[in-house]
């Protein structure tokens, strides 16, 4: 399935990991098929930042899983694809804070909570953070270009 231009799609899952499937489901829609030029990891990359989103929504945001609300909307443009991703845990700019000295760290040394956020910066061309309607609202931005 492949989502049409310029047509946000949204899904609404409670904040449980057996409802992951279909958060990444709609990445996949929305990431496929770029064709063969284009650069593979985008998709796991993309995948990847969700995971971490919506595990620390289950175990930082809300505490455990529940039946708490998460967000996700996908629009594919011609040349990228923007995910938001919302979940009306307390106020968290996972952007926010110092990530020189996170990355210059060992993982050996790596101190709890920097390594996801880092990643999920790490992961996108664009991210940003936003509150909004007592929401976290975090949208990550993925250029569909060719590989170099």
């Amino acid at each position: 399935m492949k989502l049409p231009e310029n047509q946000p799609i949204t899904v609404c899952v409670a904040a449980r990991f057996a409802n992951l499937a279909d958060l990444l489901a709609l990445i996949s829609a929305g990431l496929n098929p770029v064709g063969p030029d284009f650069d593979h990891q985008i998709p796991m990359r993309a995948h990847l930042a969700v995971e971490e989103l919506f595990a620390n929504t289950i175990h930082h945001g809300y505490g455990k899983e529940s039946d708490a609300e998460v967000w996700l909307t996908v629009e594919r443009g011609a040349s990228s694809v923007r995910i938001t991703y919302a979940d009306a845990a307390p106020a968290f700019d996972p952007f926010s804070g110092d990530f020189g000295a996170v990355a210059a760290e060992g993982v050996e040394e790596q101190r709890v909570g920097g390594l996801g956020r880092l990643l999920i910066k790490e992961t996108a061309h664009h991210c940003a953070y936003r509150r909004e309607a007592g929401r976290n609202v975090i949208t990550l931005e993925y250029t569909l270009k060719p590989s170099t």
